[in-house]
């Protein structure tokens, strides 16, 4: 089985940023280290926008509207749908 790619990365982690507040705040508060735990590959530091993406920041959006009740499975879709390329880190 190929690794995930960052962007793969990258769509997990927001699916479940989005659905546990605890794994958002460790996020917020450390984004550097649970970056790399959760095995992204980069370089320097990760810092955390709400509203931009570029290198080294990891861009954390508020949830979808009415995004209370969904799956995991549903998080993880909306945050495929919302990560393209124009939103990505790398």
């Amino acid at each position: 089985m190929p690794a995930e790619t960052n962007k793969e990365i990258q769509i997990r982690m927001l699916a479940t940023a989005w659905s546990d507040q605890d794994f958002e705040n460790k996020l917020r508060a450390n984004p550097t280290a649970v970056c790399r735990e959760q095995g992204m590959e980069f370089e320097g530091e990760m810092r955390i926008s709400d509203n931009e993406a570029a290198p080294n920041i990891f861009y954390l959006p508020p949830p979808p509207p009415g995004s209370g009740g969904m799956t995991e499975v549903e998080f993880q879709q909306k945050a495929s749908d919302f990560i393209r390329s124009d939103k990505e880190m790398f």
